[in-house]
């Protein structure tokens, strides 16, 4: 069934999906662990969707589309990569697929700082948790393995 199929290309699609799981994995965990030192066991997770629903409305609307752009570079490439390993033809549109994952890396880098640098306004304590090198960490792995298939 894969003896037709480069084992670059394999190779490829693998190490993408492997990425575009642990992004799917670090989109589920928090970004930040928030907490006010005067008022003990006030911990709380803040998530991805937490933080795109502060400020005004068109900022609302800058960090949705900031946070949903990866994922559909994600999305594109977990569909292709899907159709290689199966041995579907995937579309010669390596330019785009390749494109799609580094600027959903670098959008999410962009934003993860954005939000890092908003979340230390105030008198909460933040701490960075899983979530917020999990997503990056995934895409970089997923553009890894984009790079890889030929």
């Amino acid at each position: 069934m894969q003896s037709s199929l480069p084992s670059s290309r394999r190779a490829g699609a693998i190490v993408s999906l492997v990425g575009v799981g642990l992004m799917a994995l670090g989109l589920m965990l928090p970004l930040f662990i928030q907490s006010n030192p005067q008022v003990p066991n006030s911990a709380h997770g803040v998530y991805e969707w937490q933080i795109v629903s502060i400020g005004s409305s068109l900022l609302n609307v800058v960090l949705s589309i900031a946070a949903l752009l990866p994922v559909v570079a994600a999305v594109l490439v977990l569909i292709t990569s899907v159709m290689a390993l199966r041995g579907n033809p995937v579309l010669q549109l390596t330019w785009l697929i390749r494109t799609a994952a580094v600027v959903g890396l670098a959008i999410q880098v962009l934003f993860e700082i954005f939000v890092y640098v908003i979340s230390q306004i105030g008198y909460a304590r933040t701490d960075i948790a899983l979530g917020f090198w999990g997503v990056p960490l995934g895409l970089l792995i997923m553009v890894i393995g984009v790079f890889i298939a030929k």
